[in-house]
């Protein structure tokens, strides 16, 4: 379990942060914008089917469409709450139990993935302490 934790941090975070601050940032005026607000919600929605169909190798489009759906959801939540870290711990888990379900990552070596987490982290860290000293 704590391999899957360690492994699915980062790569949720990836998808996070290009679908909660990317999209938003590059569909400008979203927040008074009721239409822009929409194709934001579709735009995550996409996003997510498109990312999760890929992820499959185009062979498991139930998946895909799943997702989409639960992309949707999140946008959603993310349009009501705009607060990323909220929508982010609720992604974190939908992506953590789906793939507990499939046992596909099993093989994988912890250190490769304790580095891999390390290396996000450590990423993390930099922006916030760089965001900080920009905005003081």
């Amino acid at each position: 379990m704590l391999k899957y934790i360690l492994l699915f941090f980062p790569m949720s975070l990836g998808i996070g942060l290009f679908a909660f601050l990317l999209i938003p940032n590059t569909i400008q005026g979203w927040e008074k914008n009721k239409m822009k607000s929409v194709l934001l919600i579709f735009a995550i929605g996409a996003f997510f089917f498109l990312s999760f169909y890929v992820d499959s190798l185009f062979q498991d489009i139930e998946l895909a469409a799943t997702m989409g759906f639960i992309g949707l959801l999140l946008g959603l939540g993310y349009i009501f709450l705009r607060n990323f870290w909220v929508v982010y711990s609720a992604l974190f888990i939908i992506i953590l139990v789906n793939t507990l379900a499939d046992n596909k990552y099993d093989e994988y070596n912890y250190w490769v993935v304790i580095i891999n987490t390390l290396l996000s982290l450590t990423i993390l860290t930099f922006d916030f302490i760089k965001d900080r000293k920009i905005k003081n």
